[in-house]
């Protein structure tokens, strides 16, 4: 499988007549697997700070996982964010260009036919109902990219169907650092969720996770679980508080490798067939039944059995059965954990991040 080698990133800007900026950000990448290797410029993201920046911590919640590296090798998230920090310091001016929509069946077109009915639904979410008209009429729609800035957002920017590099290029911007553009830090306080670890099996990455207290769940393999951690907490925290997913994030991963054994009386109780899951989970709760001997291929399968992560090891001592890989591979509907006793020697502690701990944009791209 390849991947996506990141190798430049450049952040540029506009200001509406209210004074707001919006920000269209490109990247430089090409594709591991994909030959030769001529790494180009796409527009990525278009839209007030927390939109870009949205896209920003999703990419870097997938670098956990490898699917983007740099052209030297892996990165993690935080040195994905620190990129676009350190170039968010240094906008360039984005200058008004002219934008022509015209629905086509090319993937290459401004609007692709296939997804017109998403940007449709985006253009009426603005009033433009006359632009919608005209596009469906087979006409061109000329814009402007800063005069329909909220237009074009709506379209191509962080709940629009379309990314930005159809509509603009690097090319359009101005070579000319505009320090009116950098983004004010936000002063604030965030609290570090109170979260507890756990490795499932010495044999397997997969985690359990307890969130201030709440029930024991899968966080899933390592890799994910600092991903989901990426966006679902850094990224609000960041948005509060300039320069606080650093610290999460770090604080988050330490967590992860400190992380024990978790004891082999911990048991899930599985649930076969609960409402709204896939057929393949059902499938899979079937098989661990089976596996474990709760009954015979083409037998009746118990509506609901519990086992514990000993009893799993047990069922697979030489692991080619992939017992431990199938409980820990269930709909979280069909899962619930529980570990005995709390294993209060790792853990975070609900800390608070505050803007003291934070620091300017400008000082936090040095670092």
């Amino acid at each position: 499988m390849g991947a996506t080698i990141t190798c430049g990133k450049l952040a540029s800007g506009f200001k509406r007549s209210d004074g707001t900026v919006v920000y269209v950000l490109f990247e430089q990448t090409y594709e591991s697997n994909c030959y030769p290797h001529t790494p180009k410029w796409s527009a990525v993201a278009i839209g007030s700070y927390q939109d870009v920046m949205h896209f920003v911590f999703h990419v870097a919640a997938v670098c956990e996982g490898g699917m983007v590296r740099t052209p030297r090798g892996d990165i993690t998230a935080q040195t994905y964010i620190k990129g676009w920090k350190r170039a968010l310091a240094q906008p360039v001016i984005m200058p008004d260009v002219a934008v022509r929509l015209k629905i086509s069946d090319s993937w290459r077109g401004t609007i692709d036919r296939e997804q017109w009915e998403a940007a449709k639904a985006r253009l009426h979410s603005t009033g433009r109902n006359d632009l919608v008209e005209e596009l469906e009429a087979g006409r061109e729609v000329l814009l402007s990219l800063h005069s329909d800035a909220e237009v074009i957002i709506a379209v191509y920017g962080r709940f629009g169907p379309f990314s930005p590099w159809r509509i603009v290029k690097r090319e359009d911007t101005v070579a000319e650092v505009d320090k009116s553009l950098v983004p004010e830090p936000v002063i604030g306080r965030v609290r570090m969720p109170s979260i507890r670890m756990l490795q499932v099996s010495a044999y397997e990455s997969e985690m359990l996770q307890s969130v201030d207290g709440g029930p024991w769940k899968l966080a899933g393999w390592r890799y994910s679980a600092i991903g989901d951690f990426v966006r679902q907490v850094a990224y609000p925290a960041e948005m509060a508080c300039t320069g606080s997913a650093k610290a999460m994030i770090a604080a988050y991963r330490e967590l992860m490798q400190a992380a024990p054994l978790a004891p082999r009386e911990t048991t899930v109780t599985v649930t076969v067939s609960p409402p709204d899951v896939n057929k393949y989970r059902v499938q899979t709760a079937t098989e661990l039944a089976q596996k474990l001997g709760y009954a015979a291929e083409g037998q009746p399968i118990p509506a609901q059995y519990t086992v514990s992560i000993g009893e799993l090891e047990a069922a697979d001592p030489n692991r080619d059965k992939h017992v431990v890989y199938n409980a820990t591979h269930l709909d979280e509907n069909q899962c619930d954990w529980h570990v005995p006793g709390m294993v209060s020697s790792n853990g975070s502690d609900g800390e608070i991040v505050s803007s003291e701990q934070a620091m300017p944009i400008e000082q936090i791209a040095l670092i």
